[in-house]
């Protein structure tokens, strides 16, 4: 994978119920150590661990996280992510729309609070 080029940007919830967010955190280590440390693991994979997001989204924490914009940057210009912006969203009026809200950026205004920066793992 890493020598096609590709580009690996995992995250995992905080406050994850189903999946222990360790998990993540000993597998990017285990990653980490047969690639030969954080500099080479980091030019094609990075972890990022959000503070109050359940699994995969939703939680009290940041969930609406632009993963795409991070993806652009790193896989069309070398911009590896240092630090993604994540907010907390407000769920839509309409039912029908809650289940692809998350995904959508920029967000309506009034839809996000708690925006934040999250930092790549091991920063905090």
């Amino acid at each position: 994978f890493r020598d096609a080029g590709g580009k690996l940007l995992i995250y995992h919830g905080w406050m994850d119920s189903r999946v222990a967010p360790l998990n993540s955190v000993d597998y990017f280590g285990a990653v980490t150590r047969a690639m030969g440390g954080a500099p080479a693991t980091g030019a094609f994979a990075r972890l990022v661990m959000v503070p109050g997001m359940e699994h995969c989204w939703g939680g009290s924490g940041p969930f609406a996280i632009d993963y795409i914009s991070a993806m652009e940057a790193w896989v069309e210009r070398g911009e590896a992510p240092q630090e993604l912006r994540a907010a907390h969203r407000r769920p839509p009026v309409d039912p029908q729309a809650e289940a692809t809200f998350i995904h959508t950026f920029p967000a309506r205004p009034g839809e996000e609070t708690d925006v934040r920066t999250l930092m790549t793992w091991p920063a905090r």
